[in-house]
């Protein structure tokens, strides 16, 4: 909202539980697909306990917007440069994370257990790994199974 002439918030959907998974457009034409312009996106907090990268891109975004028109390098950046930015891949697990667990895992994985930064589409194989951490806790320490399971790829975008 304070910088209604560089920037543009979307939303590309919903979190298991709800939440907006929302994307930052900085560009000196937000919301406008110029074809010959460069896009970059930048996408941080796959891991929602994981939150260096979230408030790095948070950063980013701050200092892009109060920059333009200050200072040429970033100005001329985002002249010609479309910039789409998603601080929370995972604000699911974002929300359940626990401030200063730096050896448990509670948050890594969405709210179906997910692990979203494995659990990519692969072009060289028919099916994709889905990781699932399952938290098991005694009294001495975390131990974690990891379960798969896999799911077919249509043959078409093999071939892409």
């Amino acid at each position: 909202e304070a910088y209604p002439d560089i920037t543009h918030m979307y939303s590309i959907g919903q979190s298991v539980e709800g939440r907006d998974l929302l994307v930052l457009e900085i560009s000196d034409q937000p919301g406008v697909h110029e074809p010959v312009e460069l896009e970059f996106k930048y996408i941080a907090n796959m891991h929602g306990n994981e939150v260096v990268g979230r408030e790095l891109l948070l950063l980013l975004i701050q200092h892009l917007c109060e920059s333009y028109g200050q200072d040429e390098e970033l100005t001329r950046l985002v002249n010609t440069t479309r910039i789409h930015l998603m601080p929370s891949m995972n604000p699911d697990g974002y929300e359940t994370a626990t401030e200063g667990d730096v050896k448990g895992i509670t948050g890594r994985a969405n709210a179906n257990g997910v692990d979203l930064n494995r659990n990519f589409p692969d072009q060289f194989f028919s099916h994709q790994g889905e990781v699932r951490l399952l938290n098991m806790q005694n009294e001495h320490c975390n131990l974690y199974k990891i379960e798969y399971s896999t799911c077919r790829i249509d043959e078409k975008f093999l071939n892409l």
